[in-house]
């Protein structure tokens, strides 16, 4: 897992203990890891005393007397170096995995911390907007002098403290990477970010229809000003996603509102779609003419006799001589 760098997010991630002490435990395998010394595998510690004995057998033609406990000793000891390793990279691997499983797991806790943060800045946020009234630049800001002036620096600073949340938001939202995941195949993150640069998640209910184009502009593309910030505060439905599942239905609801379904005369815009039950007919009862006959269906015995006809044609004498 990545180490954040978003003081929000990093916030968020100690305002839930499990998803803090899983990241920690993987960054302290990490650690561990990249401290363990380096080594050789066994067989090539063990392989490098018989060549080295080899060599000198060469040169010398005295073979030593301990060269079995030689290599023996240095493929124990590499064996013993290796053994650490696999289990320092077992360790990196589990604690992985324990991570992004714990954080995918408790994010909507940590997007409720992030709701209560978003709440206290907008609440600060519409106290400043209060004091500077009319006041929308930082220039008419300093000519007013006063309370504007630091009104306008209180929204200033907070502007930053809610792109930090926003930006936090999306990465909860976001399903993470886990250690064996393909980029690419997971339509749940491809989702989600195209729900961002639809703008969703910032305010309940949203209908992009029913919001100015600079607002919407900011939705879409994260670049948030004070005149946004403002527009926010004051809206009263800005609000932090509690879930995935959440947000999929506030996408759903809105793109429910604006789907129109054609048929071949037009746009079929507030048809009841309910299923029509189509009633079962009547029977008809069976029609008998004058020229019909009895099917024959064993020649050794007498023809049947012809059938009572209950109905006429319409043609008296017809195509074909019966039917």
């Amino acid at each position: 897992m990545r180490n954040p760098s978003n003081p929000e997010e990093i916030a968020a991630l100690a305002a839930v203990p499990d998803i803090e002490r899983t990241r920690k435990l993987h960054e302290s395998a990490k650690t561990r890891l990249a401290r363990h010394p380096a080594g050789e595998a066994p067989d090539h510690a063990r392989n490098s005393v018989v060549e080295a004995v080899v060599a000198e057998f060469q040169t010398s033609g005295t073979w030593p007397r301990d060269v079995g406990a030689r290599a023996a000793k240095a493929f124990t000891d590499a064996l013993e170096w290796e053994a650490e390793r696999l289990a320092l990279q077992r360790a990196v691997d589990v604690t992985d995995d324990l991570a992004h499983a714990t954080r995918e797991t408790l994010s909507d806790d940590a997007l409720a911390f992030l709701g209560v943060r978003l709440k206290d800045i907008l609440s600060t946020a519409r106290e400043a907007a209060q004091t500077l009234g009319d006041i929308q630049s930082a220039e008419d800001a300093i000519r007013a002098g006063g309370d504007a002036v630091g009104a306008w620096s209180t929204l200033s600073a907070l502007l930053d403290d809610y792109r930090n949340v926003r930006s936090a938001q999306w990465e909860f939202l976001t399903p993470q990477m886990g250690r064996l995941d393909v980029a690419g195949l997971d339509n749940g993150r491809k989702n989600v970010r195209q729900w961002k640069r639809d703008g969703h998640g910032h305010v309940m209910g949203f209908d992009p229809d029913n919001v100015p184009a600079d607002v919407l502009t900011a939705m879409q593309t994260a670049r948030y000003d004070v005149a946004y910030l403002r527009w926010i505060a004051s809206i009263g439905t800005a609000y932090v996603p509690g879930s995935r599942d959440e947000l999929e239905t506030e996408v759903q609801a809105t793109e429910g509102r604006n789907e129109v379904f054609y048929d071949d005369n037009g746009p079929l815009r507030g048809r009841d779609y309910s299923p029509i039950v189509t009633p079962e007919p009547e029977p008809r009862p069976s029609q008998v003419y004058a020229h019909s006959s009895t099917p024959q269906l064993d020649d050794s015995r007498p023809r049947p006799k012809p059938p009572t006809s209950n109905a006429t044609v319409t043609d008296p004498r017809p195509f074909v001589p019966t039917y």
